[in-house]
């Protein structure tokens, strides 16, 4: 996975990049097929504004944004929104499939795959043909 960093009048010590890095990483192998991500710091003033970007493949992008006196202060609230986020992304795909078993195991009668209720279909019409 690619992680591009971008400071506006700021600057992110090496420190900063390695742990928002290792975090993306991790946050990328739960969130299966992460494409790049991308962080962004912006100086405001007193305060520091810190954008954090993951893609994936057929899915809108995860935007997280944390605000802070310091620049790890707030690239820390930001990858909590994110794991947030993440969690979130798993939890819908997890009930998604459930009803996609669910509605599945309901059209074919419960079979385990639907293939198997097919063929049990067939199979008796095909005995019901030989008995007749």
């Amino acid at each position: 996975m690619n992680i591009v960093f971008h400071a506006h009048h700021a600057e992110l010590s090496d420190a900063v990049q390695r742990r928002a890095a290792s975090s993306l990483r991790k946050l990328a192998e739960r969130l299966r097929r992460a494409m790049d991500a991308t962080v962004r710091v912006a100086a405001d003033g007193p305060l520091f504004r810190v954008e954090v970007t993951l893609r994936t493949p057929r899915r809108e992008p995860l935007v997280a944004v944390g605000t802070a006196r310091q620049p790890e202060v707030a690239l820390g609230g930001a990858l909590e929104r994110l794991r947030a986020h993440v969690a979130h992304e798993r939890a819908s795909r997890a009930r998604r499939i459930s009803q996609l078993r669910r509605a599945s195991e309901a059209v074919h009668g419960g079979a385990a795959q639907p293939g198997q209720a097919l063929l049990a279909g067939r199979r008796a019409g095909a005995e019901e043909q030989l008995e007749a």
